[in-house]
């Protein structure tokens, strides 16, 4: 099970990790990298940078990629 869980988590949008776990059974805590209000609220797409599991929960980190206009994406660091 926890091979297909990290299979499933690797390079995925912060909806399609959130799913992952909860399709495994465990309650998710997303965690964000960015500061209210600032440029993370406003990003493109957030995607899982780290995820660990503790207890029945799974915690997501997600950082911000901001879409250029070529389409090519740039972390947000």
């Amino acid at each position: 099970m926890m091979e297909r869980l990290v299979a499933d988590l690797l390079a995925v949008t912060r909806e399609e990790a959130v799913a992952a776990l909860e399709r495994a059974g465990l309650r998710v805590e997303v965690v964000h990298t960015g500061v209210p209000g600032g440029i993370s609220d406003r990003c493109a797409v957030e995607r899982v940078v780290r995820f660990y599991l503790r207890e029945n929960t799974g915690v997501i980190t997600v950082a911000c990629e901001l879409t250029r206009l070529s389409g090519d994406r740039k972390p947000f660091s």
